[in-house]
């Protein structure tokens, strides 16, 4: 009876029926490519042998399992903030060499662009659905969607025909000019204003002078001149001997000591 072995098999399953040596092959799953095999028959004393070479064609498998890592489904996000994307997908052909192109898309904005991760993305207000589309080089594709709402901020109303506002430096220094221009015009006032009021309180006291001065005639003169050069002179009374003052209302010298009024 006749023995029956195989050797070579590094990926495939051999199975040998060794009463009739009928042999089936399973390859490696996932696996393509060619691979030599070699049989040997036996009857207990001769053994004898050949190869056979077998080549395992290439069957395309679709991406599998799809999923976007960032961002959120359903997240609410401001007007001008951006965003990451990062997709992940599983295909059965990547330990092989196969390798997957992910195409980002938006029904606002159109398409966003590709590769598993995108960085720094803007996206315009409104509801926007985003779609990733996995590729492989056959071209067979899945593909998978999250929604994203952005609100716009609110801006003020300005008005074209009105001119644009200045910045807030421009304001700071306009309002800084006006102040002192308004502070200069007030000194030049407040300084006008205490000149003239000086002039004429020296007007009115230099006329209230003249008016409370009177006018002296020629014998008034003479008299004036008279009572000072008696009051220059020292007048001693005829009694006790002591000085006397001089009263001008009365036009006469008193004598304290004596009680007594002398004209001279």
């Amino acid at each position: 009876m006749l023995r029956f072995r195989c050797t070579g098999q590094e990926h495939f399953e051999v199975t040998i029926f060794q009463d009739n040596g009928t042999v089936i092959l399973k390859p490696e799953q996932d696996w393509s490519g060619r691979e030599t095999l070699k049989f040997y028959a036996s009857d207990g004393s001769t053994e004898i042998s050949d190869k056979v070479t077998i080549t395992v064609l290439p069957v395309n498998d679709p991406p599998g399992s799809i999923e976007i890592i960032e961002p959120g489904n359903g997240i609410v996000i401001y007007e001008g903030k951006t965003l990451d994307f990062e997709g992940s997908c599983t295909d059965p052909d990547l330990p092989y060499g196969e390798s997957l192109t992910f195409n980002w898309f938006s029904n606002i904005s159109g398409k966003l662009g590709d590769g598993e991760t995108l960085s720094a993305v803007l996206l315009t207000p409104g509801l926007h659905r985003i779609s990733v589309e996995v590729s492989d080089t056959k071209g067979e594709s899945v593909n998978t969607t999250i929604n994203i709402s952005v609100t716009p901020i609110t801006k003020p109303y300005i008005n074209e025909t009105t001119p644009e506002q200045p910045a807030d430096d421009e304001k700071d220094i306009t309002a800084i000019i006006t102040m002192s221009l308004v502070i200069i015009i007030l000194i030049i006032i407040f300084i006008t204003l205490l000149f003239f009021l000086t002039r004429k309180d020296k007007s009115q006291v230099d006329e209230d002078k003249t008016k409370q001065k009177p006018k002296l005639t020629h014998e008034d003169l003479l008299e004036i001149e008279r009572l000072d050069f008696k009051q220059k002179r020292q007048y001693f009374c005829p009694d006790c001997g002591q000085s006397m003052e001089y009263i001008s209302q009365a036009k006469s010298y008193y004598c304290k000591y004596c009680n007594i009024y002398e004209k001279y």
